[in-house]
């Protein structure tokens, strides 16, 4: 099972993509930290123990250019737009696969939804939809509490430590 939702496949590639995951939450926990402080190197963290704080992160895969901006599947494909905006300037907009069903949208609201969001400001219209590059993907996240990192952020103290004093 991955991530609680059913029985997938995986490729060996995947497998060990998803096995580093908690590597990336980690990571991505000394990113916030950093750039909440201004910092080169990360220090002891100073937000709180709250088991509400946590950081995901979310694997894209499987891109493949759609037949048309109907061709994804609400729920399953996270969807990346390319299109020309009413000036002529090339943009791009994406949502990951579980934007538009936590929205409650359907197919055309979130292409609507991404148009706007990637800075098309003129009227929408069928056409404007059909002149759209869909690329759909899917998606594995991870999810780590700031618990489970302090405890990763403890394991590698002390294994650092460790190896200091073997060198020394």
């Amino acid at each position: 099972m991955v991530n609680g939702h059913g029985n997938h496949h995986l490729s060996q590639q995947q497998s060990s993509m998803i096995g580093s995951m908690p590597d990336m939450c980690f990571y991505c926990f000394e990113v916030l930290y950093r750039e909440l402080h201004n910092l080169e190197e990360p220090r002891t963290p100073c937000f709180t123990n709250d088991p509400l704080l946590t950081v995901s992160v979310s694997i894209l895969q499987g891109f493949e250019e759609a037949r048309g901006y109907l061709d994804w599947t609400l729920g399953i494909h996270g969807i990346r737009i390319e299109f020309y905006n009413e000036r002529g300037s090339k943009r791009t907009a994406t949502y990951l696969p579980q934007v538009a069903t936590e929205q409650g949208w359907d197919q055309t609201q979130t292409i609507d939804s991404l148009l706007r969001k990637g800075g098309y400001r003129a009227q929408i219209t069928p056409e404007t939809r059909r002149s759209i590059k869909l690329t759909r993907y899917t998606s594995q996240e991870c999810q780590m509490s700031y618990s489970e990192y302090r405890e990763l952020l403890e394991k590698q103290s002390h294994y650092h430590g460790q190896l200091c004093k073997m060198q020394c």
